[in-house]
């Protein structure tokens, strides 16, 4: 038998379910850098927590447009 740390698995290093860092949306369906950053300074880290938030909270962050809510949106549900 391994010891406890071999045994362990933090579930990261993409495995299958694994949260998907909001940076893979950069380059997306016209979501640039600055929009990727506004989000994580907004508090979303992962396309997952992305997707389960409502248009309208996500339109609250500062230089957050409804279109690019909408551009978030449909791509972190994809």
């Amino acid at each position: 038998m391994g010891s406890e740390e071999e045994q362990y698995d933090d579930g990261a290093g993409g495995a299958p379910g694994a949260p998907t860092p909001i940076s893979a949306l950069e380059g997306v369906n016209g979501l640039s850098a600055r929009d990727i950053k506004l989000v994580v300074d907004g508090g979303y880290n992962t396309v997952e927590a992305v997707a389960y938030t409502p248009r309208r909270q996500l339109e609250q962050i500062k230089g957050i447009s409804e279109q690019k809510a909408s551009k978030l949106l449909a791509e972190g549900k994809s």
